[in-house]
C-alpha cells in the first residue's frame, strides 16, 4: 500500500491539552536524560482527560512525575498512560479490519465495502452485494476511512484522568526520563615543537535521538558513573589556525560558555544560556577555554618475547599550576603537532576515564618508529613446588639522532621477585606484579640489560 493517499474523517475524543513553556534537560554519559518541563493544564472540575502531546518517544512513563507548582483547590491524579502508537496509513488500515472503507480508483469510479484485509500491493473489499474485489494499488488514488480509530496520536501523549475540584487553568511541572540522548565528551591537544607544551581544549557532544525538540532548554550535563539499566553514544567538532611557534599556539573555537560544579559525588556543566536541542541532532560546546599546559614525552616497553614496539605516552597533570586545575570528563583525546610547512598532522588518540583535579592524564599516542626492543628468554625452569625461575634478556636499540630513556616494565599477572640484574642499575617494584626499569639508550646505540625473576610460587 505504498502508494495510496488515506484521508479520515476525524471524530477523534476531545481532551484538554497541556501548553509547554520552560524547559530544562540534563543529559548523562550513560545516554539518557532528565527532562522538566512547564505545563499549564486547563481542567475542569470533577473528572476530566488531559493530554500532554509532544513527548519524548523514548520516555519510561514509570518514572514520570507531576507536581503542581501554582493554583487553588485540590489535583489528583486517578490514572496515566503512555500513547505512543503513532499515527500511519498502514496503522488506520490494520484498526479498519470488518469497517467500511470508500476506495477511489484511476478512472473516477468510487467503491464502497467492508475492508477484509491487504497485502503486499493489494488491497481486499467485501462489497455490499457480499462479493469480494481486489485492487492493486496502481489502480487507486485514495482510500477514505470514516473516522480515526481510537489509540493513535499524532505524537507521543501522556494522558491523565484528574480529579479537581476547580475550573482553570493550573501550573504543573512534569519531570520524566528518557534514553538515546546523551553526551561525552572530545578533546584535542597540539604539542609545541619540542613536546614540551600543548595547547588542550575539550569539547562537549550532545546528541537527541529521543524523538523530540527541547527548545530553548537550560541544558546540564552531568559527568559520573551514574546508575542505569538502560543502553549507551560519538562525532568531533573544532579547528585550528597556522599561527604556532614554540611560545604561543592558537586553537579556533568557541568560547566556553559552561560553568561546572559538583552535584553529590559527580560533576554538573552547564552551559548559561538557553539552547535548543533538536531531535536528531548532536551538538556541541566547548567545556573550557583552550589551556596551554606542560606535558611529559616518554617510551614504555613491554618486556615480552616477540614484542618489537616501544610504545610513545604523553603525560600532563590536572592541576591549576599546570593550567588546568578542573573536573575532565571521561572521552577521547586526539593529538596532533604543526610541522615544518604548517600544516597540521595527526599523531595518535586514546581514550581517558574521569579525571579529577591534580590526578595524572596518561595518553599512549603509539609506537616509536626508531626505538625497538626484543625480548629473549634465556632459561627457563619449573620448580617442584609450581613456581617458575626464568632468565630473561632484553635489548632496546635506539636509531634516533637523540638518546632516549625508555621505561621498560614486566608483568605476568602473578607474584614476581627479580634477582641478578644486569645491564641498568635502576628499577623499582611498582607492585608485587610489575617491575619497571628505567633503561637510557645512546643515540644511534644499543642496551641490552638482562635479569631472572620467580614468580607464580
Amino acid at each position: 500500500m505504498k502508494t495510496t493517499l488515506l484521508t479520515v474523517f476525524a471524530a477523534t475524543l476531545i481532551m484538554s491539552v497541556a501548553t509547554a513553556s520552560d524547559v530544562a534537560v540534563t543529559v548523562y554519559n550513560q545516554n539518557f536524560a532528565a527532562v522538566k518541563e512547564s505545563r499549564t493544564l486547563q481542567v475542569k472540575a470533577g473528572i476530566d482527560t488531559v493530554a500532554l502531546a509532544d513527548m519524548a518517544s523514548t520516555l519510561e512513563p514509570t518514572t514520570v512525575h507531576l507536581r503542581m507548582v501554582q493554583g487553588d483547590g485540590s489535583l489528583e491524579v486517578l490514572e496515566q498512560s503512555y500513547r505512543y502508537d503513532l499515527i500511519s496509513s498502514q496503522k488506520i488500515l490494520d484498526r479498519m479490519l470488518n469497517s467500511e472503507i470508500v476506495v477511489a480508483l484511476k478512472g473516477g469510479e468510487i467503491v464502497k465495502g467492508k475492508y477484509l484485509g491487504s497485502s503486499g500491493e493489494s488491497l481486499v473489499l467485501q462489497l455490499p452485494d457480499g462479493g469480494i474485489k481486489m485492487f492493486n494499488s496502481a489502480e487507486m488514488t485514495s482510500v477514505t476511512a470514516p473516522s480515526l480509530p481510537q489509540g493513535l496520536v499524532t505524537s507521543p501523549t501522556l494522558v491523565w484522568l484528574l480529579s479537581s475540584d476547580i475550573t482553570g487553568e493550573r501550573q504543573a511541572e512534569v519531570s520524566y526520563l528518557a534514553s538515546d540522548i546523551g553526551w561525552h565528551a572530545e578533546y584535542i591537544g597540539v604539542l609545541d615543537d619540542r613536546d614540551e607544551k600543548m595547547l588542550f581544549n575539550g569539547w562537549a557532544s550532545i546528541n537527541n535521538a529521543s524523538g523530540k525538540t527541547y527548545k530553548d532548554a537550560t541544558i546540564k550535563l552531568v559527568a559520573g558513573d551514574v546508575n542505569w539499566t538502560r543502553p549507551k553514544l560519538q562525532p568531533v567538532l573544532s579547528g585550528f589556525d597556522k599561527e604556532y611557534g614554540t611560545q604561543s599556539m592558537r586553537v579556533v573555537g568557541m568560547k566556553s560558555q559552561i560553568v561546572t560544579r559538583p552535584v553529590f559525588e559527580y560533576h554538573l556543566y552547564e552551559l548559561t544560556r538557553p539552547s535548543t536541542l533538536a531531535n536528531n541532532e548532536t551538538k556541541q560546546l566547548a567545556l573550557f577555554d583552550p589551556s596551554s599546559v606542560s606535558v611529559v614525552k616518554s617510551y614504555r616497553y613491554d618486556i615480552q618475547p616477540q614484542n618489537p614496539h616501544v610504545n610513545i605516552e604523553i603525560s600532563f597533570k590536572n592541576s591549576k599550576d599546570n593550567g588546568l586545575g578542573t573536573a575532565i570528563p571521561a572521552g577521547m583525546v586526539r593529538l596532533s603537532k604543526l610541522d615544518v610547512d604548517g600544516s597540521l598532522e595527526f599523531l595518535g588518540e586514546n581514550r581517558i576515564s574521569h579525571t579529577a583535579v591534580d590526578e595524572e592524564v596518561r595518553l599512549k599516542v603509539g609506537s616509536a618508529f626508531d626505538i625497538v626492543g626484543e625480548t629473549t628468554v634465556l632459561e627457563s625452569k619449573r620448580e617442584k613446588k609450581g613456581g617458575l625461575d626464568e632468565k630473561i634478556m632484553a635489548k632496546l636499540r635506539n636509531h634516533k639522532s637523540q638518546s632516549a630513556v625508555v621505561l621498560a616494565t614486566f608483568f605476568r599477572g602473578v607474584p614476581a621477585e627479580v634477582s641478578d640484574v644486569e645491564g641498568v642499575t635502576e628499577y623499582r617494584k611498582v607492585d608485587a606484579n610489575t617491575i619497571e626499569f628505567t633503561v637510557p639508550v645512546a643515540a644511534g646505540g644499543e642496551t641490552v640489560f638482562q635479569f631472572r625473576v620467580a614468580y607464580g610460587r
